[in-house]
C-alpha cells in the first residue's frame, strides 16, 4: 500500500520537483544533501529503535498514580524573619 504523502506523487511531479531542486541548490550540492538527508534518517531510526528497546524509557513515559504522588502540607506556615544587613 503506498502512503498517503506519495500517494499523488506523479512521474511529472517528481521531475519539476528535481528541476526545482537543482535549480535552487546546484547539481554539486544535491549528493550531500543527500548524503545528510540519508544520515538524519538513519540516526532517527537509530534513536527511534533504541528508546523501543530501552525497558526504562518505557518507565519514564508512564504517568505515576494518584497513589504514589502524594504530597503532605506543610507543617510550618509561618514566615521566616529576614536579616537585614546594614554594612550595605
Amino acid at each position: 500500500m503506498i502512503p498517503v504523502p506519495l500517494a499523488f506523487l506523479t512521474p511529472q511531479i517528481a521531475i519539476v520537483v528535481i528541476v526545482v531542486l537543482l535549480l535552487l541548490f546546484g547539481a554539486k550540492k544535491l549528493p550531500e544533501l543527500a548524503r545528510g538527508l540519508r544520515q538524519a534518517i538513519r540516526e532517527f531510526s537509530k534513536g527511534k529503535n533504541d528508546a523501543q528497546d530501552d525497558p526504562s524509557a518505557e518507565a519514564a513515559r508512564q504517568i505515576p498514580s494518584q497513589n504514589t504522588a502524594q504530597t503532605k502540607p506543610a507543617t510550618n506556615t509561618e514566615p521566616v524573619p529576614v536579616k537585614k544587613d546594614n554594612a550595605g
